[in-house]
């Protein structure tokens, strides 16, 4: 869980309490004196030592249910703890799907979550495939994913060792690499299932490559005069 959900909850939770303690006061400030000592001394509403002085409905009791409903109810699915999938791949089905062979011998076709790449017979389709080809075909990758999209595949992000280190841990954000050499789009129908983070560096990702490809085309065209 990042930071913010865990702020959002504590805020939450702060204003379910002062409520609380206002709705107690309040349903029991005027109640009969009989169910309570007043304590001039230090203005408290304190309640009586013997068995059976309050009734059996207690607000608090279902105020604290409130408050329990109101922080599971605000954790996110998209925020909660990812499933994690941590194989080889052993097919690369275009620029943002592959298939993962785990130790049960079980196949799991997994969507890069966060991309959208050119189909095969789409323009760049298959320079897509080959590209991711070159990041992960036969490599160990780590897949967190918490979703599955309507044909059943493993929508997850997708992490494998960066290519120039071999040695090094999964760091390599696998969609954000494919999007940052123009083999993918960023899929921002689907942004809000990504953290802030993540929303900034593949939008940046997605811009910067844009513009490296405006570049490069620049520079293959003819010069204005040469064209007269």
């Amino acid at each position: 869980m990042t930071v913010a959900p865990i702020v959002r909850l504590f805020r939450i939770l702060c204003t379910v309490y002062a409520w609380e303690q206002c709705l107690y006061r309040k349903l029991f400030i005027y109640a009969p004196s009989r169910y309570f000592h007043v304590n001039s001394t230090i203005s408290l509403i304190m309640p009586l030592p013997r068995l059976g002085a309050l009734p059996m409905y207690s607000p608090r009791s279902h105020l604290s249910l409130l408050v329990a409903l109101l922080l599971l109810l605000s954790v996110s699915p998209s925020h909660s703890a990812a499933s994690i999938l941590e194989d080889a791949v052993v097919k690369i089905t275009d620029g943002d799907t592959i298939i993962v062979l785990d130790s049960d011998e079980v196949q799991h076709r997994v969507h890069i979550a966060g991309i959208d790449a050119p189909e095969k017979g789409q323009a760049f389709g298959n320079a897509s495939r080959k590209r991711l080809t070159e990041l992960v075909a036969r490599k160990m990758v780590r897949v967190e994913f918490d979703k599955y999209n309507r044909y059943g595949r493993i929508v997850g992000k997708v992490w494998v060792r960066p290519p120039d280190c071999p040695t090094c841990r999964k760091t390599l954000d696998v969609g954000l690499a494919q999007i940052a050499t123009g083999m993918a789009w960023w899929y921002r129908k689907y942004e809000n299932e990504q953290s802030a983070e993540d929303q900034g560096r593949y939008e940046f990702a997605e811009q910067e490559a844009k513009a490296k490809r405006e570049a490069r085309i620049r520079t293959l065209l003819p010069a204005p005069s040469t064209l007269s």
